[in-house]
């Protein structure tokens, strides 16, 4: 086995996930890029350990620009298991970024817990849904004064107009939902 091979194969396959977390590039064709990215955290976590700020900022901008659920659950699931390995390392990471979501800067932390509690009931998979929920309890029991205060979407308010809610009244007036703190 050539060691060398090993640093150059780690390159390329960086080079890969930097073009694949592109903003430009379509959701359909990043669509497995978390799944690389997890392979990556578990097969090489000494090499991407002088890279992960790095990472997770173009993690965290490509979540803030994705529209297909399944894009979205997929990056969910490596912020998951970033959260896993250590809570306050993964808090801290996320808590000194920023990301431009539509024209506006918004704290990268606030910006991942909120879409990750937003896209949670989408996540599919046993395996998956036991890794995010296990990692969002993690980060809730952690007590940590940077996650307990952020707000999140709650409950769905329903308009007691007396009314049925039909398609067209639906688009006519979209959902609107309470807003609660993550603790």
């Amino acid at each position: 086995m050539c060691l060398g091979w090993i640093g150059d194969g780690l390159n390329n396959l960086l080079n890969a996930v930097a073009r694949l977390l592109s903003p430009q590039l379509e959701d359909s064709a990043a669509l497995y890029t978390g799944s690389l990215v997890i392979l990556m955290m578990r097969e090489f976590p000494a090499q991407l350990s002088g890279i992960i700020q790095p990472l997770i900022a173009a993690l965290v901008a490509r979540l803030a620009t994705a529209s297909m659920p399944m894009l979205i659950t997929s990056l969910l699931l490596v912020f998951a298991r970033l959260a896993l390995m250590g809570v306050p390392q993964f808090v801290t990471l996320l808590a000194g970024g920023t990301v431009d979501v539509k024209g506006e800067q918004q704290n990268s932390l606030e910006f991942v817990i909120r879409t990750w509690t937003q896209w949670q009931s989408d996540v599919q998979g046993s395996y998956q849904i036991k890794v995010t929920c296990s990692a969002i309890a993690e980060l809730l029991l952690s007590g940590d004064s940077r996650i307990l205060p952020i707000p999140v979407r709650g409950k769905i308010i329903t308009p007691d107009d007396g009314k049925i809610r039909t398609r067209s009244r639906a688009k006519k007036a979209p959902e609107q939902y309470t807003t609660v703190t993550a603790a």
